[in-house]
């Protein structure tokens, strides 16, 4: 079986907390500019919105929003996959 490539954006694998909407958390398995794939416990739904902040070293933030494109099952956790629609940067003052 062969299978075609469809990011359109280098993916870089680092491992980021992440604070979803609805007060749950995840942690990234990889992220690019135009989009994020992340492991949690809380339910999404395929083409329904997304909003999440990951916190990176430092104090930053980065305030994303974007849409479920994929969930599956990954063990005891879900894997979600985001195509961003949106980010800003925000420093921790």
């Amino acid at each position: 079986m062969h299978f075609t490539e469809r990011r359109q954006a280098l993916r870089y694998r680092v491992a980021l907390p992440a604070e979803l909407e609805s007060n749950g958390t995840g942690q990234t398995l990889d992220v690019s500019v135009l989009g994020v794939f992340l492991e949690t416990e809380q339910s999404f739904s395929p083409d329904g919105p997304i909003t999440l902040s990951l916190r990176f070293g430092g104090g930053v933030r980065v305030q994303c929003e974007g849409e479920v494109i994929r969930v599956e099952r990954r063990g005891e956790k879900l894997g979600v996959a985001v195509a961003l629609t949106s980010y800003r940067f925000q420093d921790a003052a």
